[in-house]
């Protein structure tokens, strides 16, 4: 079976049965391409009177002599250079098909495994439409569920040696523009969890939690301009469109929002614990989604009473001048209390060892920018992940980096062991993630032409998957048509900020600049941004330059560089 499916186009796959062709209708796609590049990309497609489109997942028919189905998810949809409709699709594998592996997990008979394969298949070989539901890998399966409902617990790793708990970022069912236009009603797709919770814990939560889902209108809290009839669309566009502008929904994050709020909520409970590690690119959402968490849980707290009572902490590593006044600006919040670096970590192991854990909250603590606390003796990452193994300690911190591999890459053994194995990867958004951020922002708003929200979504999606940028390229593109007299956004603004912010000399020019000119620049940058200031001094970049260097693995340069 696997070799079948690598076999590419599946040229020898059976296609739709024609016992009577009178009554086959050809696949046709839903509307017109969304690319203008070759061959041309679909974003959904017709076959017998039923709708697929890009994330659905799907079965596949077999080969010639072959009875059985198997089941993939729709990556892509396009036509080849002959006009052949082709799908690109990600295949699951049924547990009989992976019995040579090792250590596999007991699983359900309505449990499939999630693959590192891609291949081309025609459209035609597509049998019919399925859900694949993305459990976490401790969350029992129901035993009652629709025929067609299918679930994912378990990726293959690369090389099929190994069982990984699948992703957490995997679409189950991407939700496409064509359906939001016919369906009035928002729809999500939330991963329920069973909770699991001490015979101490007073109650257990039955609620499912999900991510507040967008409204007809979306309602932004950063501005009160919003509300003023003498406003443009333009302008009320680039209000929307702004960083700092928090909308009330928080889009295509709800399977990590659903981790983070069950990791959190379980040792609020217990009043326990613990260390979760958030790594991801700048601008995926994954500060914005632990904010949206803690939201929802102090909700929960003063409105329904069933999650206790907690202190929250937000540390930010950008606005530190050194490590070790992290120690400071924690004492601050949550004592109160003003003291020096070094005094600061005798009153808080006081404080954390004569905490009574049947009386006191717990502390929830968010350290933003993980990686800008590192010191060559690690001994501010030592202390902080020492405090969440205290027992009668109910310390759950939230570390959030932009690096998937500094534990493994720059943090020493027994750091290394006190963070714990709890990780959460947020991926770059793909671009049906970022249109529906768009889309989200400016819902009724008729500013932006189709092609233009398609194009910077693509772009963006292709370049970093940065969810900042997204919205800074369709806020330049506003200033653009309105600078120019345009009633609308439209393909040729997105493309003039494109060239404006990737393909201008500047950029150019740091982007083909060597690795010891782009960290120098950065050190630079982290040390203006850190201390808040215009201008900094040699000796400080220096030490940052350094400090770089070492995360990178690249320490002899600096060391020739100071000498």
């Amino acid at each position: 079976a696997r070799a079948w499916r690598q076999t590419g186009r599946m040229a020898k796959g059976s296609k739709r049965r024609k016992s009577n062709p009178s009554k086959v209708r050809k696949p046709m796609w839903i509307e017109d391409s969304i690319s203008k590049t070759t061959p041309p990309s679909y974003i959904g497609v017709c076959i017998e009177g039923k709708e697929l489109f890009v994330g659905n997942s799907c079965h596949v028919r077999g080969g010639k002599g072959r009875d059985d189905e198997f089941t993939c998810e729709i990556d892509r949809l396009y036509e080849d250079i002959n006009g052949e409709m082709l799908a690109k699709v990600r295949w699951f594998y049924w547990p009989n098909e992976l019995k040579k592996l090792k250590s596999l997990p007991s699983v359900s008979p309505k449990e499939i495994f999630l693959s590192h394969e891609y291949s081309p298949i025609d459209v035609e070989t597509i049998s019919k439409k399925c859900n694949v539901v993305l459990l976490p890998s401790a969350t029992k399966v129901p035993d009652k569920s629709p025929r067609d409902t299918l679930y994912c617990k378990w990726m293959i790793a690369k090389g099929y040696k190994a069982i990984l708990p699948a992703l957490p970022s995997i679409p189950q069912a991407v939700k496409h523009q064509q359906e939001e236009e016919r369906n009035s009603e928002s729809r999500a797709t939330s991963v329920s969890i069973k909770r699991k919770t001490s015979p101490n814990a007073t109650k257990t939560l039955k609620k499912k939690r999900s991510l507040p889902q967008p409204s007809s209108s979306v309602k932004i809290q950063s501005t009160k301009r919003l509300h003023k009839e003498d406003l443009s669309s333009f302008e009320v566009a680039r209000e929307r469109l702004h960083v700092s502008a928090v909308p009330e929904s928080l889009p295509c994050r709800q399977a990590e929002f659903d981790q983070i709020y069950a990791f959190v909520e379980l040792r609020l409970q217990e009043h326990t614990g613990g260390c979760m590690y958030i790594s991801g690119m700048p601008g995926t959402g994954k500060t914005a989604t632990v904010l949206e968490v803690v939201n929802e849980l102090r909700q929960s707290t003063v409105t329904e009473g069933d999650v206790p009572t907690f202190q929250f902490v937000h540390l930010n590593g950008l606005n530190l001048t050194n490590p070790q006044q992290v120690f400071q600006v924690f004492v601050k919040q949550l004592i109160g209390k003003t003291s020096s670096a070094a005094s600061a970590v005798d009153k808080l192991n006081t404080y954390f060892s004569s905490m009574e854990p049947d009386t006191e909250g717990s502390i929830l603590l968010l350290v933003d920018e993980l990686d800008m606390l590192w010191t060559k003796k690690q001994a501010v990452f030592y202390t902080i992940f020492e405090w969440c193994t205290w027992p009668d300690t109910p310390l759950i911190l939230l570390a959030i980096a932009n690096t998937m591999d500094l534990p493994e890459r720059m943090l020493i053994g027994r750091v290394t062991s006190r963070l714990g194995l709890t990780r959460l990867e947020f991926l770059p958004y793909g671009f049906k993630q970022l249109l529906e951020i768009l889309l989200a922002r400016l819902q009724d708003l008729n500013v932006f032409e189709r092609d233009a929200m398609l194009l910077a979504a693509r772009k963006i999606a292709a370049m970093s998957g940065d969810a900042r940028k997204a919205l800074d390229v369709c806020r330049r593109a506003t200033e653009i048509a309105e600078q120019q007299g345009s009633s609308r956004v439209g393909i040729r603004h997105i493309d003039a900020v494109v060239k404006e912010m990737f393909f201008s000399l500047k950029v150019m020019a740091v982007k083909y600049a060597s690795l010891q000119e782009k960290l120098l620049l950065q050190s630079i940058q982290a040390d203006l941004v850190r201390c808040s200031v215009d201008e900094t001094t040699l000796e400080q970049v220096y030490s940052t330059y350094c400090n770089l260097c070492s995360m990178k693995g690249n320490y002899r340069a600096a060391q020739n560089i100071g000498g």
